[in-house]
């Protein structure tokens, strides 16, 4: 669920972001860091840009779901406050 995305990047689609990370992934393409909760992708285009964060995938992906799940909520929450980075989506 993409919401609030800047005017440059308003046609971005949740699918075209998937097959996006999907293919960024196979292709090993698009890393800006890695840590234990997973992957971070730079997803450009003309009009903008986007940090992706990718959960591990495995018998604990359930967990670093959940950590996700639980770190969107808190953007949620601090949306609007100085120095707190946008988070358009889960």
């Amino acid at each position: 669920m993409l919401e609030g995305l800047p005017p440059e990047l308003s046609e971005l689609t949740e699918p075209h972001l998937q097959r996006w990370i999907e293919a960024a992934l196979a292709e090993g393409r698009h890393d800006f860091g890695r840590g234990y909760q997973g992957r971070v992708l730079l997803y450009e285009q003309p009009g903008g840009r986007l940090i992706v964060k990718v959960p591990p995938q495995g018998w604990l992906g359930w967990l670093y779901r959940a950590m996700m799940r639980h770190e969107y909520r808190v953007y949620r929450r601090l949306r609007g406050f100085e120095g707190v980075p946008r988070c358009y989506g889960l």
